[in-house]
């Protein structure tokens, strides 16, 4: 029966001591549900970094948009930025503290929920305004933003209750800049992490007004604005916004990349480049790097849209 088989699990996982790996992919596969409260404290009170976010995640996809309650309160104890002021401070790890920030999306999965939408889109903007050590927060901020994309997954804007938090217009700031004053922020920090929070929000949405938010710089000066690595995301993302216009063709991957980051030999690059202001040696690496990312973003896309096909 399938009690018999959920006790058989929890027997097997409780007495087998299975590694921080093995637990995740447990909880990929449902099998971490059986747990109970005193096993999963069990586990964390081990305290080791990798067992903790295999159990965190584990669970949280164990219990994909249940929203349990218990297993919120959990994945909340391991986000200090979110403890009442007269909470005793914990040592957490960074890689702890995402690893939570992510639980709560797949907790909170397709919900919508506002109060969580809130909170992950304030640690995003917290991370972007602090100084530090700049890879933790480059982490840490990401880790938001794949959370607030799951719990808006595919909702676009059919999202009920939350329509005046205004989220595109925060997540394009942080995208692509444009505050002023104490809005200032890090896009290296909150780009990569707001290009995932609306590609999930919106995804195989085909709202093309969202997809423009992902352009790729047309002009030397325009990329002087824009890491090159972030021109990945920005492909994969828009790809996977604008779901059905993506074609199993060369042609399809040859227009997502801007015409003066095209390889040499037609007049129409030739007259882009110029147009563009790049020629010197150093532009022309510069443009072969970014060229290279817009194409594994486009065949990224190209990959998950047809997937399993």
């Amino acid at each position: 029966s399938a009690s018999a088989e959920s006790s058989t699990t929890r027997t097997w996982i409780v007495y087998n001591k299975a590694d921080a790996g093995f637990l995740m992919s447990l909880g990929l596969q449902g099998h971490l549900a059986c747990l109970s409260t005193p096993d999963l404290y069990n586990l964390l009170a081990k305290e080791e970094d990798l067992t903790t976010v295999g159990v965190l995640l584990g669970v949280a996809a164990a219990n994909l948009g249940s929203m349990d309650a218990t297993i919120s309160k959990m994945l909340f104890l391991h986000i200090p930025a979110r403890h009442p002021a007269h909470y005793p401070e914990l040592d957490l790890s960074r890689t702890i503290q995402a690893a939570a920030l992510v639980g709560v999306g797949l907790l909170f999965c397709g919900r919508g929920e506002r109060h969580i939408c809130q909170v992950l889109l304030d640690e995003m903007a917290s991370e972007g305004r602090q100084g530090g050590n700049l890879e933790d927060q480059e982490g840490y901020a990401l880790a938001a933003g794949i959370g607030l994309g799951l719990v808006n997954l595919g909702l676009g804007g059919r999202r009920v209750g939350i329509e005046d938090m205004r989220m595109e217009d925060r997540l394009g700031r942080m995208l692509n800049g444009g505050g002023t004053g104490q809005e200032m922020i890090n896009l290296n920090v909150t780009s990569p992490a707001a290009a995932y929070a609306l590609g999930l929000m919106y995804l195989q949405t085909n709202d093309e007004t969202v997809a423009t938010m992902f352009e790729i710089p047309a002009t030397k000066f325009a990329l002087d604005f824009v890491r090159p690595d972030f021109i990945l995301l920005r492909v994969l993302m828009r790809g996977l916004i604008m779901w059905d216009s993506v074609e199993a063709t060369a042609s399809w991957v040859d227009g997502e990349i801007p015409q003066f980051l095209k390889k040499k030999g037609d007049a129409a690059t030739a007259a882009a480049m110029a147009a563009a202001a790049m020629g010197s040696e150093e532009e022309e690496e510069e443009r072969e790097q970014c060229r290279l990312y817009a194409l594994t973003g486009a065949l990224m896309a190209l990959g998950v849209r047809f997937a399993g096909t």
